[in-house]
């Protein structure tokens, strides 16, 4: 077999392959690429939707490989053989005269038969050869279909880079929608954006749309177009933002359905936008379940929406329901599923119930003083949130204070020797438990002068929370109780949360009572009030911190009051405070602090914790204070009183005090003759009035013993 030979005719071959398949590509791409601009034109001149332009582009790309396939991988598949190119070739060189085939042929294993003449064969191939070399048997292949398809090419691709370059961006854009790139509008002297693009709104709200222009031309109006969903078309006109005249907007009132939305503007228009109308989510139904505070003891209660009158401290447990399902997390315009409490201003958060997101939760809320109701906001899947949630109205029941009344002797001042005993007995009551029992002592001078009451508020340093309406504070000590507004002597506050007034009555006073003059035309000013004293600066301007200091004097006063009120405090103090509960206006006509001056104590005050036996809520007894332990000398006087306090550890404790009794310490016959004198000057023996008292103490009832101190 020849070499020479079967590399000239295979690389006529490798030619035959190499024109079709480059004229076949040349031909597909070059359609391709007229396709294209044949679609940029289509959709210039008609805005072809995106199912046209996608059904044109696939035809396009379609007939390309169907070119490729059948014009050039075909022909390469059915490309002609060894024997046929050298027929081609001896068609075109005669010469040859059928010995190339020949050569070919015979040289081929097996071709000769047996006892045929191989040096024949090889000199004919050799003859063949010969007349070969040399001689260029590439024409016999034409290039015409590659140059004709070369051609299609080059024109095709020179149009259309001379498109791109000449219509700058509006051919890029169209190239763009003609390739199916998302969100790009056919290229107008106007080019038209929506900026409010596809979104979720409430039925029954309003909806601003708005729009942007740009390009060449900036229309002074523009065209809104709507189609809902039941098949309704509206057209709204636009117009310029007066700040900013490339931008429109349109506000779409009370929307009822769905619909879809473009906006048209001189020869742009923008792409078609969905508003989707959902309702928003609601509350459908609601449980609450009360959880006193511990010290109450008492069980959980379930409680109505209408009627939440609470004790303080008590906490919340919420379980709701909703008309669809709820988002899990927060928006960046929304806090979420919460509870909001009013007054308070706090918010706590509802947890969704995991097989069912229509369910929400929240266990053991705390309710912060100040809070008077609360509302419940929700939030679905699609950024709605519940619009004018209602107020369920809360109303905070200050725990009261426990009761405690001296029920022996029943003499306010009596002598007694100095070793003689104090029978003390007493009446307590809480509603809840009585968590101490204390008496309380001072030791005085020999003798006390006898002091005058007198108003030692007035002219002292006051001061309060805000003022508003020119109301000073010191208006409250000026001495005036005259209650009308118009006469420049009644205080007040700004509105604000549990607003005060207070005085610094320079030191510490021994007071008897504290009298509070309301503003006569507007009483309910002075209302749901707390009455503070203590010996130091108060140190919070929040009740329930004052009310767990043990060295604060509390007093709550609920309601209003007409005029006047006295409240008795029977306390030695140097700082008063008036305190409303709640938010609001605090006015106040004067404020009189009536006490000795100055304090008649020369020895600390002093306890003893008397032995409750448990916390029970209502305690009777007596107590045998044996005042020979305090080894007192004739002369001496004892002011003494009764101090309860019960076991409230949230808003708490809450103490309250007995009035106060003074026991004179005396010579035996001056505690006899007045003795005698109690007994209508019906002479008897001492002995006999002491043990007669004796008995009756026996009969009156259980001997509380003083608590045993820690070692």
């Amino acid at each position: 077999m020849s070499e020479l030979l079967i590399g000239k005719v295979s690389a006529l071959r490798q030619k035959h392959n190499w024109v079709h398949l480059s004229a076949s590509l040349s031909w597909a791409i070059g359609g391709l690429l007229a396709a294209v601009l044949a679609e940029m034109l289509a959709d210039w001149l008609w805005e072809m939707p995106w199912v046209a332009r996608a059904a044109w582009l696939g035809g396009a790309v379609a007939l390309g490989v169907w070119v490729a396939l059948r014009h050039g991988l075909w022909r390469v598949l059915r490309a002609p053989d060894l024997d046929e190119l050298a027929l081609m070739v001896e068609q075109r060189h005669s010469d040859f005269q059928s010995r190339l085939i020949a050569s070919l042929q015979l040289t081929r294993p097996g071709a000769l038969p047996p006892g045929a003449s191989t040096s024949l064969v090889r000199a004919l191939v050799k003859e063949t050869e010969r007349m070969a070399n040399g001689r260029d048997f590439a024409p016999v292949i034409s290039s015409d279909p590659l140059t004709r398809g070369g051609s299609v090419l080059a024109v095709a691709t020179v149009l259309f880079l001379a498109v791109l370059t000449g219509a700058g961006q509006t051919a890029d854009d169209l190239l763009k929608r003609a390739l199916l790139v998302p969100n790009v509008p056919v290229p107008r002297q106007t080019r038209v954006q929506s900026l409010s693009g596809d979104c979720v709104v409430a039925i029954g709200d309003s909806l601003t749309l708005k729009a942007q222009a740009g390009g060449m031309v900036i229309p002074k109006t523009g065209t809104l177009l709507i189609r809902t969903t039941s098949g309704t078309s509206q057209s709204f006109e636009l117009r310029p933002d007066p700040a900013n005249a490339k931008e429109f907007s349109r506000t779409l009132a009370n929307i009822q359905e769905s619909f879809s939305y473009s906006f048209r503007m001189h020869d742009g228009r923008s792409r078609t936008h969905q508003v989707i109308a959902k309702t928003r989510p609601t509350l459908l139904t609601m449980e609450l379940r009360q959880r006193f505070p511990a010290y109450t003891h008492l069980p959980p209660a379930g409680k109505n929406p209408g009627d939440l009158t609470l004790l303080a401290g008590s906490r919340l447990s919420i379980s709701l329901t909703a008309n669809k399902p709820l988002l899990a997390g927060k928006t960046e315009s929304s806090a979420g599923n919460r509870i909001h409490l009013v007054g308070s201003n706090q918010d706590y958060p509802l947890t969704l119930k995991i097989d069912d997101p229509k369910q929400l939760t929240i266990s053991d809320m705390p309710l912060p003083p100040g809070t008077r109701g609360f509302s419940v906001y929700l939030l679905d899947n699609d950024g709605l949130e519940s619009k004018d949630p209602v107020v369920y109205p809360i109303d905070l029941i200050p725990d009261q204070a426990p009761t405690i009344r001296v029920t022996s002797p029943t003499q306010k001042e009596e002598l007694l020797t100095a070793r003689a005993a104090v029978l003390v007995g007493f009446e307590a009551l809480d509603d809840f438990a009585i968590g101490g029992l204390t008496l309380r002592y001072r030791i005085g001078a020999a003798k006390m002068p006898e002091m005058p009451a007198e108003n030692v508020a007035k002219g002292t340093a006051a001061s309060q929370s805000a003022t508003a309406e020119n109301g000073d504070a010191a208006r409250a000590v000026d001495g005036n109780v005259d209650g009308e507004w118009g006469h420049n002597s009644v205080t007040h506050t700004a509105d604000s949360d549990r607003p005060w007034w207070q005085t610094d009555l320079t030191e510490a006073r021994d007071i008897d009572r504290i009298a509070l003059f309301n503003r006569r035309e507007a009483p309910e000013r002075l209302h749901d009030f707390y009455l503070f004293v203590s010996d130091q600066p108060f140190n919070s301007a929040d009740p329930a911190a004052l009310l767990k200091d043990p060295k604060v004097w509390s007093h709550f006063h609920p309601g209003t009051i007409d005029q006047s009120v006295e409240i008795p405090v029977k306390r030695v103090g140097r700082y008063v405070r008036v305190q409303l509960r709640d938010r609001g206006v605090l006015s106040l006509a004067e404020v009189q602090v009536w006490g000795a001056i100055p304090a008649p104590t020369t020895q600390p005050e002093q306890a003893i914790e008397l032995d409750t036996a448990g916390t029970p809520k209502s305690l009777r007894g007596y107590y045998k204070w044996e005042l020979g332990k305090l080894r007192l000398v004739e002369g001496t006087q004892i002011e003494w009183w009764l101090e309860v306090r019960d076991t409230n550890d949230v808003t708490g404790p809450s103490v309250a005090t007995s009035e106060h009794y003074l026991t004179r310490v005396a010579s035996e016959n001056q505690v006899r003759a007045a003795l005698m004198q109690r007994l209508g000057n019906v002479w008897s023996p001492i002995e006999d009035v002491s043990q007669g008292q004796q008995d009756l103490n026996q009969r009156l009832g259980e001997i509380i013993q003083e608590k045993p101190q820690p070692k």
